[in-house]
């Protein structure tokens, strides 16, 4: 699911001793084509390649029809101008 995550490991050694605890914090953002945790131009470039060549990825099937198609690429460029207007 997309949002804000905390992700921690703590690594256990043979003899039973914990590591420190190392802690990340990670972002996925809805549309993030790239994983770069940005909405951008290039997302959109990424996606709309994805679309003409026929690429069955229902990771980036943003309307969830089990297809990739222009709709997809709509809804993208919407997500890019509402994300670069919050930030």
């Amino acid at each position: 699911d997309f949002g804000s995550y905390e992700v921690s490991l703590i690594v256990t050694d043979e003899y039973g001793q914990d590591s420190v605890p190392h802690i990340e914090f990670i972002n996925i953002i809805y549309g993030d084509i790239n994983n770069d945790n940005s909405l951008n131009i290039i997302d959109i470039v990424l996606l709309v390649d994805m679309v003409f060549s026929n690429v069955e990825n229902s990771d980036y099937d943003l309307n969830q029809d089990q297809v990739l198609t222009i709709l997809d690429i709509i809804i993208l460029v919407n997500l890019v101008l509402e994300f670069n207007n919050e930030y």
